[in-house]
């Protein structure tokens, strides 16, 4: 049985529609072109009523540049150093602390700052390439150069026919037209197709950055961050009892003054266990932002870290104990007796840490 998700609409046949060429896409991408421009697509098709509909490339192209931006920007995920999109996106970020802009002042941005040549660049082949599948057999053997007008011809030829393909490309008005048949089909199926788009673009950047964790996490920036309460439940009930000093800054660390630092950056690691926070005063975690730790800074760390685990082993009670360890223990490897061993926790805690470090720095942190 398949998993793709677009082979349970294959199965239905939803209205006539020729979904199996649909779902031929994605098949044999080389860039990331196809899968955003299809998802550009969808997304300004949503909620469209159920007529043929037509739709500028300008603004999908824009839709394209806006779908990469957070993975490339925000989580600094690489396309490749060929890919072109990625250039773009750089460009368009210099003009502007695009940090601070939320989602639809940044989609402005781009609609404003994009120029006609950049379009241009992500638009020289896909809109008609997409197309393939549908006129298989009419492209075999034609070279590779004429394709483009060819399919654009196919497109507008074939739909009023019974199977018409997704949309027709109009190379005058700078138009995708899609049928009203298709129109309906994409509404009705938003979500398996969103799905389907985004497992295809999280397979696509973690080919091109196959070191990097939780890349499914990172199509999109997050709505919201977690509370951190467990978190900050445990760690402030350990500093009610001593004073450590920041591994920042060194100033003592009050218990109603503090945050949690990611010590490797959440926007890398995207998730919030305990071996990657450590306190510090809620200045210094903001002056340290992004930046990673150094190698003394780790070393410091292991030591904050160790003595936390005894205390949970002491004094914490036994629910809390167990979440505590169980976050240790799946990233160090260690059972519960080498967790609350100094040399091995110290040689494995470390070796973790650097290694994250390491891979986080090559992608830009």
């Amino acid at each position: 049985m398949s998993h793709d998700p677009i082979d349970y609409l294959v199965e239905r046949n939803a209205g006539g529609l020729d979904v199996r060429n649909l779902s031929k896409i994605f098949k044999d991408t080389t860039n990331c072109y196809k899968i955003l421009f299809f998802k550009a697509m969808l997304d300004l098709s949503q909620g469209q009523p159920a007529q043929e509909l037509s739709i500028s490339l300008a603004s999908i192209a824009d839709a394209m540049i806006f779908h990469a931006w957070y993975p490339l920007k925000y989580f600094r995920l690489s396309l490749g150093s060929q890919d072109r999109l990625g250039k773009i996106v750089d460009e368009l970020s210099s003009s502007t602390e695009s940090s601070k802009l939320n989602p639809q002042q940044l989609k402005s941005h781009i609609a404003t700052s994009t120029t006609t040549q950049q379009r241009n660049e992500l638009l020289r082949y896909v809109p008609f390439r997409l197309l393939t599948p549908f006129f298989a057999d009419e492209l075999q053997g034609l070279p590779d150069h004429q394709k483009n007008d060819a399919i654009a011809e196919l497109s507008s030829e074939l739909m009023c026919s019974e199977k018409p393909p997704v949309y027709a490309v109009n190379q005058l008005t700078g138009e995708i037209i899609i049928h009203e048949k298709w129109v309906s089909f994409l509404n009705e199926n938003y979500l398996i197709l969103d799905g389907w788009c985004n497992y295809y673009w999280a397979m696509f950047l973690q080919s091109r950055n196959p070191s990097v964790p939780a890349v499914i996490n990172k199509l999109t920036k997050p709505e919201a961050r977690s509370s951190l309460s467990f978190q900050r439940q445990v760690w402030r009930t350990y500093l009610e009892s001593r004073v450590i000093p920041c591994v920042y800054t060194s100033n003592p660390i009050s218990v109603d003054d503090f945050s949690l630092d990611h010590i490797i950056p959440w926007s890398f690691v995207c998730h919030d266990y305990l071996w990657n926070l450590v306190p510090t005063p809620k200045s210094a975690n903001s002056s340290k932002g992004t930046k990673l730790p150094s190698q003394g800074q780790i070393q410091t760390i292991s030591g904050i870290q160790f003595h936390f685990l005894e205390e949970v082993n002491k004094n914490f009670p036994r629910v809390q104990k167990k979440r505590v360890f169980e976050e240790f223990m799946n990233e160090l490897k260690l059972d519960e007796r080498e967790l609350l061993n100094w040399k091995r926790f110290k040689s494995s805690y470390e070796d973790s840490l650097g290694a994250l470090k390491d891979v986080a720095r090559h992608n830009g942190f």
